[in-house]
């Protein structure tokens, strides 16, 4: 069984010391998925500071809202 954490409250540390069982499929998914949501809050954190990284993210937002639009046939 596995008890599901609040994820603003799970460390790497917890994961490296065997906190955390990697050994079931939904708690690894989860946790790649809070590692990449922590790694895009540290982006858009840093762009608010950094204008060339800020123009990419604005780049990076326009196509994927431009590929959406397409294969939703908007």
């Amino acid at each position: 069984m596995v008890t599901k954490l609040n994820p603003s409250v799970i460390t790497d540390d917890m994961m490296y010391e065997g906190v955390i069982a990697l050994d079931d499929n939904e708690l690894k998914d989860s946790m790649a998925q809070i590692r990449e949501d922590r790694l895009w809050g540290e982006v858009r954190r840093a762009a608010k500071t950094n204008k060339t990284l800020q123009a990419a993210l604005d780049h990076a937002i326009m196509i994927y809202k431009l590929s959406k639009e397409y294969k939703d046939g908007v």
